[in-house]
């Protein structure tokens, strides 16, 4: 499995524990419009990446934001 099919299965994981839809890393929030109303919600920790990784979540699918 590639890193980023490893990625995007840790992330929809992730995504019940933070409570929203759909999470993203970086790289995929940076090809979005300006006007996409991406919004990061911090660096976490990812098993299997040495790094931590920013995700990032639509401000249109969170109610407190």
């Amino acid at each position: 499995i590639s890193d980023a099919v490893n990625l995007a299965s840790r992330l929809e994981s992730l995504t019940k524990r933070v409570n929203v839809p759909l999470l993203m890393s970086e790289a995929t929030a940076q090809l979005l419009d300006k006007d996409s109303g991406a919004v990061a919600l911090g660096l976490v920790t990812i098993r299997g990446k040495a790094d931590k990784v920013k995700v990032f979540t639509l401000k249109s699918l969170r109610k407190d934001i």
